[in-house]
């Protein structure tokens, strides 16, 4: 927590100074979800696919908990400006949208902006029910179109 007054910025928790934050260290290369490197949790799963049409390559990881499943996901080759949701498409033929985010015009995993998108989402699904999870544009009229499915 960060108190701001009289021009100047003190660091405050619980009454106690803490250290300043260090600096961030640049990430080269992809991560990757888990979101971090080639460690997954236990009983987490990691899918790839890429569109032939889009080429929109997204990575994620479904992790299965009591309270359903937690998706993890990169997105790269995704070109702006655009709208954008994340949908799981269920077992049974149903769907649900778990996230929608604005793409930039630089995008994301592009020449101009070469880190991917990485973001979690979550759902009450449980993971068996959980056929694909896709991401899909949403234009202005609000008709959506598939990007990437990943088959999991």
């Amino acid at each position: 927590i960060w108190i701001i007054g009289d021009g100047q910025q003190t660091p405050y928790s619980d009454g106690v100074a803490m250290p300043e934050p260090s600096p961030s260290v640049p990430v080269h290369g992809f991560p990757g979800p888990g979101i971090g490197g080639p460690d997954l949790p236990e009983g987490a799963e990691r899918f790839s696919a890429i569109d032939e049409d889009s080429g929109v390559r997204a990575d994620l990881v479904l992790e299965a908990a009591a309270w359903g499943t937690q998706v993890s996901f990169a997105l790269s080759n995704l070109r702006g400006p655009m709208q954008c949701r994340l949908v799981v498409m269920r077992v049974s033929g149903t769907t649900e949208i778990l996230s929608t985010w604005s793409v930039p015009t630089a995008g994301y995993g592009t020449k101009e902006q070469p880190m991917p998108l990485l973001l979690q989402a979550a759902t009450a699904a449980p993971r068996d029910d959980i056929d694909r999870v896709q991401v899909q544009a949403v234009d202005k009229h609000g008709v959506a179109r598939a990007l990437v499915t990943v088959p999991v």
